[in-house]
């Protein structure tokens, strides 16, 4: 499935899509525009992932459904589409502060700058994987989503980012190592269920 990350990866998340060239991030204000005016229609737009900010759920190549969401509906572990720094990222929403947003990938130790409501494009709904498609409001999905977004809260927490959080340096490797066998556990363990039942499945 897709993703990024802002900064030096601020194209890491999702690109392609139908009027993108197959490769290529989306980046600049065209980008935002095009993927506004695709969140317009009654179709969902369709991106595709070129970087790894939120394996071990999404992979280089995988693709994402997206469809629009007001603010007010957002959850914690949602998977969002944001506008960060001229690019397109996707990235999971972990908390709140204030009446911005905190976003974080998943595989990844820091968070992205605040984010306001005007930079969130739209929420995703589904994931792809050739034929395979994997629907996040669908059978254990959702409850792992929020677990994952509690997670990547709980170690911004540890690393003193958000709220009073310990800044405990000496245990934060060993702890976001942890944290990353928990997140492999968790979406292994979803994939293997969907399988099974109608949420549909991943590699």
């Amino acid at each position: 499935m897709p993703s990024e990350t802002p900064g030096t990866e601020a194209a890491d998340d999702s690109s392609g899509g139908a009027a993108a060239s197959a490769r290529r991030p989306y980046r600049g204000p065209e980008a935002q525009a095009l993927a506004r005016l695709g969140m317009t229609g009654r179709d969902r737009l369709q991106l595709r992932v070129v970087g790894d900010s939120m394996a071990p759920l999404l992979r280089p190549g995988d693709a994402i459904a997206l469809a629009p969401v007001a603010p007010a509906a957002l959850r914690r572990g949602d998977i969002l589409v944001l506008s960060l720094e001229g690019s397109l990222v996707t990235h999971r929403l972990v908390g709140r502060v204030g009446a911005h947003f905190v976003a974080k990938g998943d595989n990844r130790a820091a968070a992205d700058p605040p984010i306001a409501a005007d930079q969130i494009l739209g929420r995703v709904e589904a994931c792809l994987r050739g034929s395979q498609r994997c629907g996040m409001d669908r059978g254990c999905w959702p409850a792992v989503n929020r677990l994952l977004g509690g997670l990547g809260a709980f170690e911004l927490w540890l690393a003193g980012q958000v709220g009073d959080g310990p800044a405990a340096r000496a245990g934060l490797r060993p702890a976001r190592a942890a944290i990353r066998r928990l997140q492999r556990l968790l979406v292994h363990a979803a994939i293997r269920r969907a399988r099974g039942g109608s949420g549909g499945s991943r590699d």
